[in-house]
């Protein structure tokens, strides 16, 4: 018994711990160059011997056993980490430069575009780019709850799909690696995820962010901009219809109805719009919706899905009802939890000059009023001035309204669209 023998003050079970470490001949450092060194093990032990270097700590896990898994946190195998780290990440930048250069896609003349083409780049550009006007920021990080883009998520991402498919807007190669799909080769991304660039040129040149941005603003908004009254009409029934969703899925979440809209909600949403503002198809809506989860509760349907497959049939027989028997709805107020959309407020704020005059008058109507704005300002000599009776009129748009000058008596007049 060495204990004994050499009258050493320590535990049997400490005795190995006083014996100068196993030196392995055979292992070098990779980063020091001096033999590793291991603990001393009984013969009864369950560890694993784990080499290790006495200057920088690294050490080498066995191939097996309950160590296979533990990772050196030495500060040679932290760099060497990092260095195979970033060398991927160059790899991987390389391969996305190549397959998303912007020089690879032919630009999309901008006098091909459309109105409702123009609104809604005129929108991503305004609220969606980045501080330096470079690109257009990712659609889950640059907007707010409290403010969504659109209405609901489904119709941005539509849009956007719609202007990739068309090349109105490239991929950006400088959006985050986290934004492609790794297991495809870098060739698919996340939609929401990847940053933006439009891809538009005005006589064959390529236009930046910036310049774009400014020509569109200038061309919207200009006072003597041929307003296209179709086109904004069937801009204004799809932001109505987005509206309707949002409100239907608002409510539903609250009820716990599981909600898809589906082609006859749209139908459905498109009726009720030739009559009804969006302020009073949320009486409609919020109807349907209660009835069709008090439905449920009195087992009347079989499941909650078969409840909301009722509530398009329902808000159409109210609206029906509502047109026969002349009911005088209520405008709802707007609730906080479906707020207003970028789109919408873009639309009616920026182009028309009211802000709530999408919620509070239907597009229909809306439309009726654009064409009645322009009938003044192309049928002048069917015009008098009110105060002296002269047909010498001086006709002019401003602010997105309409003077009348009389150049007899000097009295203006101004029209608005909401008038």
């Amino acid at each position: 018994d060495l204990i004994k023998e050499f009258g050493i003050d320590v535990h049997e079970n400490k005795l190995l711990s006083l014996f100068p470490p196993v030196i392995h001949q055979d292992k070098q450092c990779p980063y020091c160059n001096i033999p590793m060194q291991s603990q001393r093990l009984g013969k009864k032990s369950y560890k694993e011997v784990m080499p290790e270097c006495p200057s920088c700590m690294h050490f080498m896990a066995p191939i097996r056993g309950r160590y296979r898994t533990v990772s050196c946190e030495c500060r040679g195998c932290i760099e060497l980490a990092q260095a195979k780290k970033k060398k991927l990440a160059d790899e991987q930048r390389s391969l996305i430069k190549h397959n998303y250069n912007i020089d690879l896609f032919s630009p999309i003349e901008y006098d091909t575009l459309s109105f409702r083409d123009k609104f809604l780049l005129f929108t991503i550009l305004r609220y969606q780019s980045s501080e330096s006007m470079e690109y257009i920021s990712s659609f889950s990080m640059a907007y707010s709850k409290s403010s969504p883009f659109s209405a609901t998520d489904d119709y941005r991402r539509a849009v956007v799909q719609d202007f990739h498919e068309r090349k109105i807007l490239l991929v950006s190669s400088d959006s985050p690696l986290s934004a492609f799909y790794i297991n495809s080769g870098l060739s698919s991304f996340y939609p929401d995820e990847v940053e933006w660039i439009p891809n538009i040129s005005i006589a064959g040149e390529r236009i930046d962010l910036s310049m774009l941005n400014e020509i569109i603003h200038s061309e919207l908004c200009s006072a003597d901009y041929d307003f296209p009254v179709d086109a904004f009409e069937e801009l204004a029934y799809e932001i109505a219809k987005d509206e309707i969703i949002q409100y239907l899925q608002m409510q539903c979440r609250v009820l716990k109805i599981d909600f898809m809209p589906k082609k006859k909600t749209d139908e459905v949403s498109t009726e009720l719009l030739k009559h009804f503002p969006v302020s009073k198809i949320y009486y409609f809506a919020k109807k349907a919706v209660d009835d069709a989860h008090n439905r449920y509760e009195r087992g009347a349907v079989n499941s909650k899905t078969h409840a909301a497959n009722t509530i398009p049939i329902r808000m159409q027989g109210l609206g029906e009802r509502a047109l026969l028997e002349k009911w005088n709805l209520k405008s709802f107020s707007r609730d906080s939890r479906a707020p207003q959309s970028i789109v919408n407020k873009s639309l009616y704020e920026h182009i028309i000059g009211d802000v709530n005059l999408g919620f509070e008058k239907s597009p229909a109507e809306i439309a009726d009023m654009l064409r009645s704005v322009s009938k003044i300002s192309t049928d002048e000599n069917e015009f008098l001035c009110d105060t002296c009776g002269s047909n010498k009129l001086d006709i002019r748009k401003a602010d997105r309204a309409i003077i009348l000058c009389c150049l007899n008596c000097g009295v203006s007049e101004r029209y608005n669209p909401e008038m």
